[in-house]
């Protein structure tokens, strides 16, 4: 492609620094949300927190989980 592209006179340069600008942006944008997803599928895989078990976080708050959970 880039063969093509520098054939019809396209500069590649700025094509290839959009792209890795772009790559960082949505990296950074992504970090938490996907930092959160891959937690939340820990936890349910674990299969540790049920109905009832008494859980501690790391903000302090200390609690039963409710049987509806």
């Amino acid at each position: 492609m880039t063969i093509i592209l520098s054939v019809l006179g396209v500069p590649i340069a700025p094509l290839l620094t959009l792209l890795a600008g772009s790559s960082l942006g949505l990296s950074l944008a992504l970090r938490e949300p996907l930092s959160n997803l891959f937690a939340g599928l820990q936890i349910v895989a674990a299969n540790r927190v049920r109905p009832g078990v008494y859980v501690r976080l790391s903000s302090g708050e200390e609690r039963n989980l409710p049987d509806e959970c």
